[in-house]
């Protein structure tokens, strides 16, 4: 669906930011779409099967 569509695009955008930036989760979550984030980690665990913490914690040097 369309919104499914949106959610799986700002997942992807939060990833690219989570590996490629050291901002705040806070920040990657508005600068993805998401309007809190709480409902952003809850989505990003749900596509991924990680938090957004764990994730970016997995591509650091």
């Amino acid at each position: 669906t369309p919104h499914q569509y949106l959610i799986k695009f700002r997942v992807d955008r939060a990833k690219a930011l989570l590996t490629g930036s050291e901002m705040p989760l806070v920040e990657v979550s508005s600068r993805s779409g998401f309007s809190h984030q709480s409902h952003f980690t809850r989505l990003f665990r749900r596509l991924t099967g990680t938090t957004p913490q764990s994730y970016r914690l997995m591509f650091q040097p």
